[in-house]
């Protein structure tokens, strides 16, 4: 059995295997990491099938843009949001929220997001629809939850809405998560 896989890691965090493009895992929707890839790329070796998941070849070509810088705050002073342990922010129900990132290149736009309300931190249940709008490279999206949960913004579902609406691009960001509580 040929092991000998030819893969690359980009400066994007994208994954480039035999010359076909891997935004994200396809087996856990997360962004790469060095262990990540090199179990990918082992598994794909043993098996010896590339198969590209998730995203349709006609996008494989289309531009990533990484969303970085990313900012979470409350909208007023009063209120407030943590950045609790493992990352994620803790902030009491009924908080108004503003997400801020650097959207370089990005074309100016308003962007549906879904932030999905998870169980487990990976199993989407439901989720809450928020309007993000891209100007001059910079991203702004500002809303709040009225009920407790834990609730993810990831790269992985805008891109999957990104593709539905035939939009010219993806983006990569890291997942952002939070935990929405009784205060």
């Amino acid at each position: 059995m040929n092991t000998n896989i030819e893969s690359v890691l980009d400066s994007n965090g994208v994954l480039f295997v035999e010359g076909v493009r891997y935004l994200y895992n396809p087996e856990t929707g997360e962004a790469w990491t060095k262990k990540t890839v090199a179990d990918y790329v082992a598994k794909l070796a043993a098996e010896r099938e590339v198969v590209m998941k998730d995203i349709e070849p006609e996008a494989a070509a289309l531009p990533v843009y990484e969303l970085n810088d990313i900012q979470v705050s409350a909208v007023e002073s009063a209120q407030t949001v943590e950045l609790g342990n493992g990352g994620i922010y803790w902030l009491p129900t009924d908080t108004a929220f503003t997400i801020t990132a650097n959207a370089k290149d990005v074309p100016d736009n308003r962007l549906m997001v879904m932030v999905e309300k998870v169980v487990d931190a990976t199993r989407a249940i439901d989720d809450e629809r928020f309007v993000a709008t891209v100007k001059k490279g910079k991203l702004s999206l500002t809303g709040s939850f009225d009920k407790t949960g834990n609730y993810t913004l990831s790269a992985k579902r805008l891109n999957e809405g990104l593709e539905r609406i035939e939009m010219p691009f993806r983006v990569s960001f890291p997942t952002v998560e939070f935990d929405v509580y009784r205060a």
